[in-house]
C-alpha cells in the first residue's frame, strides 16, 4: 500500500520501457559509497539515466540532470537502497528555487522510516557522501523520512 504522504510528495512513476540496469544486484557485498560511485562512474549517460528512472520520473531525473553529476546521485541512491531498504525503496524529487526556476535541491524520500531513525540516517548518508569525495552533493541533497514528518512518536 503506497503511503498518503508518497502519493502527495511525488508523481506515479511511469512504467519502464526497456532494460534497467541492475547495479544493486552487483554491489550487494559492498556498502562504500565510493566503490558504488566507482563502479557507476564507467556507465554511459543513458544507463545512469535508466537507472535513475527506478527512483523518479523522467521529469524529475531531466531536471536535475541539468544542476547535479547524476552518476553522484545513482550511487547515494544505490547506497540508502543497499543500507536502508528495509524502510521502502528512495523516491527522488527536488525542490525548486523560485526566483531561477530550476531545481536547486534534490530530494530522497524514504517512505518508512520514522523521526527516530531519520536523524541517524540523513547524518550517516551525508557523513558517508564526504567521505566518498562527494561532499558538494551532500550540500545539495536533501533526506526526507515521510513517516519522520509525523515528528516523534509519543
Amino acid at each position: 500500500m503506497e503511503h498518503d504522504l508518497m502519493a502527495r510528495l511525488l508523481p506515479p512513476l511511469q512504467e519502464e520501457a526497456g532494460p534497467v540496469p541492475r547495479l544493486l544486484g552487483d554491489v550487494v557485498r559492498v556498502t562504500s559509497l565510493r566503490v558504488i560511485y566507482s563502479r557507476l562512474s564507467g556507465l554511459p549517460r543513458d544507463a545512469v539515466r535508466s537507472f535513475l528512472r527506478r527512483y523518479g520520473p523522467d521529469e524529475v531525473v531531466e531536471r536535475l540532470e541539468s544542476v547535479l553529476d547524476l552518476r553522484s546521485l545513482a550511487a547515494v541512491l544505490s547506497f540508502i537502497e543497499l543500507l536502508y531498504g528495509s524502510y521502502g525503496g528512495p523516491r527522488l524529487s527536488y525542490l525548486v528555487n523560485e526566483e531561477m526556476e530550476e531545481p536547486f535541491v534534490a530530494v530522497i524520500i524514504i517512505p518508512g522510516c520514522d523521526w527516530e531513525a531519520w536523524d541517524r540516517i540523513a547524518k550517516d548518508v551525508k557523513a558517508e557522501m564526504r567521505r566518498a569525495g562527494l561532499g558538494d552533493l551532500a550540500s545539495r541533497v536533501a533526506i526526507v523520512c515521510l513517516e519522520g514528518l509525523r515528528g516523534p512518536r509519543r
